[in-house]
């Protein structure tokens, strides 16, 4: 028998998918998928807000960037 090939998405849809059947509680699922509470959490609103599509790995987006020059400040001329 082929061993089953998991991807992180198909994980996430399954998590989904087992807690939407109503058997299994969000510790029991954390439990079972090696991750935090928080992170079931996180990953059923996703879904809860954006369907499949939204268990895809996203990479952090920081909210702020303190170095970065101001848009407003005036550009050096190229000599």
């Amino acid at each position: 028998m082929p061993w089953k090939e998991a991807t992180v998405v198909s994980e996430r849809e399954e998590l989904v998918r087992k807690f939407e059947s109503g058997h299994y509680s969000v510790t029991e699922l954390a439990e079972q998928f090696g991750v935090s509470h928080p992170t079931v959490y996180l990953w059923l609103r996703l879904y809860e807000a954006e369907g499949l599509g939204a268990l895809v790995s996203r990479r952090p987006v920081p909210k702020s960037c303190p170095h970065k020059t101001s848009p407003a400040a005036p550009r050096r001329r190229d000599r």
